[in-house]
């Protein structure tokens, strides 16, 4: 022991990790308090990983000292925090019951406890809670986060407090749209009939907020029975707008597809937006059943083909809905492609890329939002996650493997990049790349590149659907065009233009325009670069690191009548201090950090150590092509 309490504050962290899984064998309370004492030096993801095995180790030694006094929590309490969330549950109410009778935990919002109530709390714990968080003193901010822990202890663990559940109707009547929107979700994990009526208004709701309307959904869904369905029958009318209606035939589905078909089939014929319609179909096929139902359902319908073409993408991600597929192809106009699948012609498509293709067409054609490359792929690290980086793709992989990769994506699934469907009790299917997993939760990110956590208890079943990347991907593009394509894959990495290796650059950027439907909101918080302001687009630079014009104006092609057009960027300065920044492009003007700034073709400013927020002025008519340098920070990629 005398050597590891020393070792264990040791400069080097590596001597500091051997120390802790060391001491996670000794056995005793004084292990345990050396090993928590780690967490007060800088860490890496080694040492947690190192101090979570030991205290687990350690966990019954070190709950005794807990509870009897003799490990002191004052100025331990990040410590505290580390080791109840690492233990299990069970062990951690333990403790957090003993504080909580003993009224050493205020449950004010001071500190982690709503989250370690989350967490580990047990039916008491989370009683007690739901009790302080009636009493209505708390701030707007503190009760937001105690309604999300009561949230997550239901919806993880299934605990809840065990009386007065309707009181939660307070909140979903509460003036303010954050309460109703939490309250929602937590009258959804507790299923709380009572609040339906309200729930009807807040889903049914012009003025609503699309977060607020889309929890009350949410909750009609998750409460059930023949109130809800009769009020999402009601707001999958006619009379109600298309947004609505499409969010309350979805959630109808979920709840009895068969009596949901008609208004199901409705709202598809009536979407016309492709975006809006591809987000529909995903929607639909979440729901266990559905996927597998649809081709009878659509035989003999007239579905637009905008619509039918919208579908095929989410059908084909995996190998789950062929039919349904094979059905949207026809709607669509669609033939499946008779390119034969071998290597020999892999290779003659590759050796015509590099003789005929033009990566610089190519990597247009990469950035179609139909295609969807982008959204599931990084490249330089900026763009989605859902597939490999490709940055170095082209240096590193011979041109007839790229071909195959996109002709046929399910013959050669990357490690790690295999996608899962997960069935759930409450009759969800969910697919998408495991992005993260713990012992009460599975965090999938889906191929629209959203996050969904889903609670381990809930699973029913989970299968392995093969590559996100859907079959036929290229099927609309001209043979040539797809040499241009491959062509532009084959260059990334290699030294040149298509070189995405090197830093210094901006290459994630975000445009805003003001109009008179958002001027409200005021061009200060846009300067500021306020990225909660919901008209913020997201857009990627060439991997030249040219935000060119072509780019500007397909992301916001409609600019008229606007009262401002402006791009911002962020980045990472290591400490305060001047940092000089090379332009390129015209701009109107600039701020960083809110602050004014004379952007110039080469200039310095003062940066704050961290994340600095740079927004630029571009005019709206004469389009610049716009890209942005320095070797004095890093540049951020989302």
């Amino acid at each position: 022991m005398g050597i590891l309490e020393k070792r264990v504050g040791d400069e080097h962290p590596r001597v500091r990790l051997e120390a802790v899984l060391s001491l996670g064998r000794v056995g005793t309370a004084a292990a345990a308090e050396k090993v928590l004492s780690v967490l007060d030096k800088p860490m890496d993801p080694f040492l947690d990983y190192a101090v979570w095995l030991a205290i687990n180790e350690l966990t019954r030694p070190w709950l005794e000292s807990v509870k009897d006094g003799s490990w002191a929590i004052a100025g331990r309490e990040k410590q505290l925090e580390f080791a109840l969330k690492a233990i299990e549950p069970t062990y951690a109410s333990e403790v957090l019951s003993g504080l909580i009778a003993k009224g050493t935990v205020a449950l004010d919002g001071s500190g982690s406890w709503f989250e370690l109530i989350a967490a580990a709390g047990s039916t008491a714990e989370v009683s007690a809670l739901y009790e302080r968080l009636l009493k209505g003193d708390l701030t707007e901010d503190v009760t937001l986060r105690g309604l999300k822990a009561l949230t997550e202890a239901a919806r993880l663990r299934s605990v809840k407090p065990s009386a007065r559940l309707n009181n939660v109707a307070a909140w979903v009547q509460s003036p303010s749209p954050r309460l109703r929107q939490a309250a929602s979700q937590l009258a959804g994990a507790w299923k709380v009939g009572d609040v339906v009526p309200r729930l009807q208004q807040i889903a049914g709701s012009a003025t609503a907020t699309s977060e607020e309307r889309s929890a009350a959904f949410a909750a009609l869904r998750d409460i059930g029975g023949p109130s809800a369905l009769a009020a999402l029958k009601s707001l999958a009318s006619a009379q109600t707008s298309l947004p609505i209606r499409r969010d309350a035939a979805v959630a109808l589905a979920a709840l009895d597809f068969p009596a949901a078909t008609a208004d199901v089939l409705a709202v598809l014929k009536a979407t016309a937006d492709e975006a809006q319609a591809q987000t529909l179909w995903r929607s639909l096929l979440g729901i266990k059943g559905v996927g597998a139902a649809l081709p009878s359902v659509l035989e003999g319908v007239d579905l637009p083909v905008e619509v039918a073409r919208a579908g095929l993408r989410p059908a084909r991600e995996g190998d789950q809905y062929q039919a349904l597929a094979t059905t949207l192809a026809k709607r669509a106009g669609l033939a499946a492609s008779a390119e034969p699948l071998t290597t020999a012609h892999f290779q003659t498509l590759a050796a015509q890329a590099l003789a005929k293709g033009d990566a610089r067409r190519g990597e247009q054609l990469y950035r179609r939002p139909e295609l969807a490359c982008v959204a599931c792929h990084a490249i330089g690290g900026a763009g989605g996650k859902i597939g490999p980086d490709l940055t170095s793709i082209g240096a590193s992989a011979p041109g007839d493997y790229l071909v195959e990769a996109l002709l046929a994506p399910a013959a050669k699934v990357k490690e790690g990049y295999h996608s899962v469907m997960i069935g759930t009790q409450d009759g969800q299917d969910y697919s998408g790349m495991v992005a993260r997993e713990t012992a009460t939760e599975v965090l999938l990110r889906t191929a629209d590149n959203q996050e969904i956590s889903i609670p381990v208890a809930k699973i029913s079943r989970r299968t392995n659907v093969g590559s996100l990347m859907p079959a036929g991907l290229i099927d609309s593009l001209l043979p040539e065009e797809r040499l241009d394509l491959y062509a532009f894959l084959a260059q990334l990495g290699k030294p040149g233009e298509f070189d995405a290796g090197k830093g210094g650059v901006a290459r994630a950027w975000r445009l805003y325009l003001i109009t008179a439907k958002n001027e409200h909101v005021g061009m200060e918080r846009v300067a500021a670069g306020d990225f909660g302001l919901a008209d913020w687009i997201p857009v990627f630079s060439l991997v030249s690191g040219q935000l060119s014009q072509d780019i500007i104006d397909h992301t916001v092609p409609s600019r008229s009548n606007n009262r401002g057009f402006y791009a911002a960027t962020q980045f990472e300065a290591t400490r305060e201090g001047k940092v000089t920044l090379a332009l390129s492009g015209d701009v109107v003007g600039g701020w960083l950090n809110g602050k004014r700034i004379d952007p110039k073709k080469e200039f310095s400013v003062t940066a704050k150590a961290g994340t600095n927020t740079l927004v630029l002025e571009i005019d709206p008519v004469r389009l610049p092509s716009l890209s942005l340098r320095s070797g004095d920070v890093t540049f951020l990629t989302q």
